[in-house]
């Protein structure tokens, strides 16, 4: 009974994350056509389809913006942590076909979170010639 009771939650929380995954990638489209381009936003796209692959560090509070400097001629792939906060981003991110490499550092603790195999992944995806996408800052 223990069991199925975990697995009903667990259903039940992969549910919550996918709709409000999806509720995020709407209301990531309803704020890029609402809103007007930063200053030099096309001088910066010139850049990027110019330089690629690059590593594109931002903060995380840039990093809902991502989805849409996503362009057919700079593919990228996108550095997630395995962390179960990030679920919901990872399904917004998903919503706009973009592949995600899954992995952060050891952190204070030392627990491996992924860390050594997302950084092999995003070094294969650079010779493919992907980009790479990443928060440059780490919460506590």
């Amino acid at each position: 009974m223990a069991n199925n009771l975990i697995a009903r939650k667990a259903h039940t929380s992969h549910a919550i994350d996918r709709f409000g995954g999806r509720l995020l990638a709407r209301f990531i489209r309803f704020a890029h056509r609402t809103s007007t381009p930063p200053p030099l936003y096309d001088e910066h796209m010139a850049i990027f389809r110019e330089n690629q692959p690059f590593i594109l560090a931002m903060w995380h509070g840039q990093f809902m913006l991502l989805p849409m400097t996503q362009q057919p001629e700079t593919p990228a792939r996108v550095m997630l942590a395995l962390h179960r906060d990030a679920e919901v981003m990872a399904e917004a991110l998903r919503q706009f076909d973009l592949e995600l490499i899954r992995g952060a550092g050891a952190g204070i603790k030392g627990k491996d979170r992924g860390g050594a195999h997302a950084f092999r992944y995003a070094v294969h995806a650079l010779d493919e010639g992907y980009s790479v996408a990443m928060t440059a800052d780490v919460p506590p």
